[in-house]
């Protein structure tokens, strides 16, 4: 088990460690402890996403009007049980909560708790959905359930999964090696990864939707840049921003996710034009700056298993 340093942490772990040593004196493995928000490093991540064609061996069961969107975990997440994937979930959910209570609290700027229209703006502003009057006004109508015209803190958080969305439990797979073969010429979707689907058609913004919450720890934020020049190093300097609102409003031209894969595939993350998601945790993670910036890497659509296909792939 790893060390957790904070009090609350140190709580988990003693549970997890009496479970350990029960299985121990079982005569079975100790399980891995479950990866907390201060764990250190996250290893090698990437995000992709491409258009997917069924291949039934790997048990999704998805019609071809789906892309695929991956992210690629460290190591340590490797060979998780499913209670501590779901563990994991709901300690993520539960920061993600106290983080929407908090930024409640920050626009609410007279203490009255409650969001009137200003205020509203300012929060929808933050957590990335169109504020003008009229978006403004929608929100209110459908969220103000004791219509008083105003957000109370207990409606908030169904504004801000209007944005968000929900966290689904903690998913892995490493068996999507064989989608790209190496005659495909592009590199596998090799390690642990966890992995989810969007229409072909779904707006845009929806895939940054699922790589928040995809992503094993609680965000403050989460939008698409793009490399204004070769950039090997990951330099934000040398990158724009590209997709920040979940209504599509960055400055980008695309419509729909598919779309979004192909342009993430014209260019490598690396190149100039390559698309890399900035992630800014919640709660700070050991040894990785504020900011973490992971490229995007776009692909085709995936042929039979283990064969390439290109874009439309029968």
């Amino acid at each position: 088990l790893r060390p957790i340093k904070s009090l609350s942490k140190s709580i988990m772990f003693a549970v997890h460690a009496r479970a350990s040593f029960a299985r121990l004196r079982l005569g079975l493995p100790a399980r891995r402890a479950i990866i907390h928000q201060a764990s250190p490093g996250l290893g090698s991540l990437e995000f992709t996403i491409a258009p997917y064609k069924d291949v039934p061996e790997l048990g999704f069961q998805k019609s071809d009007k789906f892309c695929m969107l991956t992210l690629r975990f460290s190591s340590r997440f490797d060979d998780t049980t499913e209670e501590e994937q779901r563990e994991l979930s709901e300690q993520k959910r539960q920061r993600r909560a106290a983080y929407i209570e908090s930024l409640f609290d920050e626009f609410d700027k007279d203490a009255s708790g409650r969001l009137n229209k200003d205020e509203l703006t300012m929060a929808l502003a933050r957590i990335g959905l169109p504020h003008d009057a009229g978006a403004v006004h929608g929100m209110i109508h459908r969220q103000d359930v004791e219509g008083d015209g105003k957000i109370s803190k207990e409606e908030w958080p169904k504004v801000v999964a209007e944005a968000w969305g929900s966290i689904p439990d903690m998913k892995f797979c490493n068996r999507l090696g064989d989608l790209y073969g190496s005659s495909s010429g592009h590199e596998p979707l090799d390690g642990n990864r966890a992995c989810t689907f969007l229409g072909r058609a779904s707006p845009v913004g929806w895939a940054l939707r699922c790589y928040r919450n995809i992503f094993p720890y609680a965000l403050q934020s989460c939008q698409l840049m793009r490399n204004t020049e070769d950039n090997p190093d990951f330099d934000p300097a040398k990158m724009e921003s590209w997709l920040k609102g979940y209504e599509g409003d960055g400055a980008q031209p695309v419509l729909t996710v598919e779309e979004l894969a192909h342009v993430a595939a014209e260019q490598k993350p690396a190149m100039k034009g390559g698309l890399v998601v900035q992630i800014i945790p919640v709660d700070p993670i050991e040894n990785k700056p504020d900011n973490l910036y992971v490229p995007l890497r776009g692909l085709p659509q995936n042929g039979p298993k283990g064969f390439f296909s290109g874009w439309f792939g029968s």
